[in-house]
Order: C-alpha cells, then sequence, then structure tokens
C-alpha cells in the first residue's frame, strides 16, 4: 500500500485531501485484516497487521516533501474520514484478538481485559507513538518495542 509522492503532492482541494485519506486508510484497513487473516503464529500476525495499518501509511507520508503538512491538514478537514477508518480498523482488530483469545494464543483475563479494551489501549499505544519529532526509523523501532511489551502483557499462561 502506498500513495505515490506526486499523488500526495498534487492535492489541489480539500475533496482530494478526503478522497486520498480514504483511499490510503481503506487499503491499510484490507491489509491489517489480510494480515490477521493469515498463516502463522498470532505475534507475528498482529505485527504485520500494525505495521500495515499504522506504520507504513505514516512512514510513506513523512517521506513525502510536504508530508507532515498534509498529515496536519488531513485532520483538520478529514477528521470525520479518519474517525471511521480507526473505528473500521478497531473492529478488525477486536475480532482478531479475540479468536487470537479463544484460540489460546494470548490471555487477556490474566491482564484483566476483554478484547475491546485491550484493543482499546492497542491503538491509543499505538497512535501516541507517533509524537514528534519522529522520522521513520524512530517510528518503526517505537511500535516494535511497543508490541513487544503489548504481546508480554497477554502471553498466554502455561
Amino acid at each position: 500500500m502506498t500513495v505515490s509522492r506526486r499523488d500526495a503532492t498534487a492535492f489541489t482541494g480539500i475533496a482530494e485531501v478526503r478522497s486520498a485519506s480514504a483511499r490510503v486508510q481503506g487499503v491499510s484497513n484490507q491489509a491489517a485484516d489480510a494480515a490477521l487473516a493469515g498463516d502463522g503464529p498470532f505475534a507475528e500476525r498482529l505485527r504485520k497487521a500494525v505495521f500495515a495499518r499504522h506504520v507504513e501509511p505514516v512512514v510513506e507520508l513523512y517521506a513525502m516533501p510536504h508530508g507532515a503538512e498534509l498529515i496536519d491538514v488531513h485532520y483538520s478537514i478529514a477528521s470525520d474520514v479518519s474517525k471511521q477508518a480507526e473505528e473500521d480498523s478497531f473492529e478488525i482488530f477486536r475480532k482478531a484478538i479475540a479468536a487470537a483469545e479463544a484460540e489460546g494464543a494470548i490471555s487477556l483475563a490474566h491482564a484483566g481485559l476483554d478484547a475491546g479494551e485491550a484493543t482499546e489501549l492497542l491503538h491509543m499505544g499505538l497512535r501516541g507513538l507517533k509524537t514528534i519529532p519522529l522520522d521513520a526509523d524512530v517510528y518503526r523501532e517505537r511500535v516494535g518495542r511497543y508490541l513487544k511489551l503489548w504481546l508480554a502483557g497477554v502471553a498466554a499462561q502455561d
């Protein structure tokens, strides 16, 4: 999932920013859903999904000549688009986390959480990791460390 630099810098109006936002967020949600539905251990599927939904779009935007400005403008003129995409993302991750617990891959009970609460904390933490100063390498490292901590907190108990 990428938006070309030409696409990101050629916006001429609010409608184009809103359309691009919806497109990028829709594609990233689809990629996260596919990663979570894939094969392999839950921790690896979760990592792939988080990077597809939260890291790759941000890294791509920050690599663009005016990416930071585009992100700022986006939140002021397309917040409803982001809100819907975040709600969709939340449900994608919540279902996968609930399924992982049902399969015994993780244990939310020992953390005192249900799937919705665990998903909320995951998403809120990921959002908080975007604080300035941000560059692609710093953000990738932050997300990797956060996922290790989150997964340790819900690790299945033997």
